[in-house]
């Protein structure tokens, strides 16, 4: 398999939309049959009456232990400010810029060559298996987390090829994205009535005077290096504010959105049931209207000692030349689905500009973790 030839055919299919869903899973189930591996293609439907493919690769040899790999074909939109078509993949001074490159169409890349070399080199320690999986960008109800629910694979390890070549993570964060929806009165705003976003300005103000409290919640794991702090910490932002009609009209109601995280290794429950009562106590104490509405996506951690994580630790050492960072995401990931069926960690060649204009992948970095995992498979014992 040419690895950059197959990452370009996955990129010039734009998955940012269901629409294209089925053509990119086609094209990945074609790539793995051509390798000789075995391909299921499980496709729920979707509310809007489209299918959602997920592709499971298979590499059996009759091992006792599996390696469940993960990773989406789904994208956010190209947006603006290219200097490159986002849907042509381009190779420059061992960088592949397209969207899709790094997050996460590189991870597919990566993965069907990682079963491709466990095959060719008649690595047998393992079965292995590749999860293409859709929707990551918008919760994954009808990917992997619709897999694992339905338990339609089992291993005993597991790695997401969706993060960082800089790190090995064990853990991701709780996220809880929601908002506050305050009502108004909707008149016209020469007659001096009501006016919601004026009533709600002390209260916007002390919500955000939350995030100091969730800064002092610090985290047993250690964040990546770079970050504000040496170890993960609790965070919390009032992200948007929705609300008015036009400029001569009072807004019959203002939408407060915010992000709120938890780390790894805090009691979500007690975190939300916290956070509930100061909106709710204070939605009273400057009497506003207002409903609560949030999502969750739980967060998980393994113990860095986990074999796991040290076994694929002490392979990154022998491909990099130097000690892997252990660390958890400060943000959600895949893992805590596949965490629900297997240990897993978040190691991945990594994306540069993710979610923005020229994103790319280092084509070095690809290779080298193929080639770490691969190692991991075949010393294991």
């Amino acid at each position: 398999m040419n690895l950059l030839n197959f990452l370009k055919e996955l990129v010039a299919i734009d998955t940012s939309s269901p629409k294209n869903y089925q053509k990119c899973a086609d094209l990945i189930a074609k790539e793995a049959e051509s390798l000789g591996l075995k391909v299921n293609v499980i496709s729920p439907t979707g509310k809007d009456g489209l299918p959602r493919p997920n592709a499971i690769i298979s590499y059996e040899v009759g091992a006792k232990k599996t390696l469940i790999l993960n990773a989406h074909y789904d994208t956010v939109p190209a947006g603006e400010g290219w200097v490159t078509d986002p849907f042509e993949l381009i190779v420059k001074e061992e960088k592949a810029f397209g969207r899709g490159a790094g997050d996460d169409k590189g991870g597919i890349a990566v993965g069907m060559a990682i079963l491709e070399r466990l095959k060719e080199r008649k690595i047998k320690n393992m079965n292995a298996i590749l999860l293409c999986t859709c929707d990551e960008e918008v919760g994954s109800e009808l990917g992997l987390k619709y897999i694992i629910w339905e338990k339609l694979v089992t291993g005993d390890l597991g790695i997401v090829l969706d993060g960082s070549a800089d790190r090995i993570e064990i853990g991701s964060c709780c996220s809880v994205l929601g908002s506050i929806e305050i009502e108004g009165e909707q008149a016209h705003s020469s007659l001096d009535g009501y006016n919601v976003i004026g009533e709600s300005l002390d209260f916007l103000r002390e919500l955000q005077d939350y995030a100091k409290a969730r800064e002092k919640c610090i985290s047993k794991l250690r964040a990546p290096s770079g970050s504000k702090h040496e170890f993960v910490w609790g965070r919390f932002n009032i992200t948007m504010l929705n609300g008015g009609i036009i400029e001569n009209v009072m807004p019959p109601s203002l939408r407060v959105g915010f992000d709120l995280r938890i780390a790894p290794d805090e009691d979500e429950k007690k975190v939300i049931g916290e956070f509930e009562t100061l909106a709710k106590g204070l939605l009273k104490k400057y009497k506003l209207k207002g409903k609560l509405n949030y999502k969750l996506h739980s967060g998980y951690f393994i113990d860095e000692k986990n074999v796991t994580a040290k076994r694929l630790a002490m392979s990154y050492e022998k491909v990099f030349g130097k000690k892997a960072p252990i660390c958890s995401s400060l943000g959600g990931t895949d893992g805590s689905y596949l965490s629900k069926a297997v240990p897993c960690v978040v190691f991945a060649p990594g994306a540069k500009n993710m979610h923005g204009p020229n994103e790319y992948v280092e084509t070095g970095n690809m290779e080298k973790c193929i080639e770490t995992i691969v190692g991991m498979v075949g010393d294991w014992k």
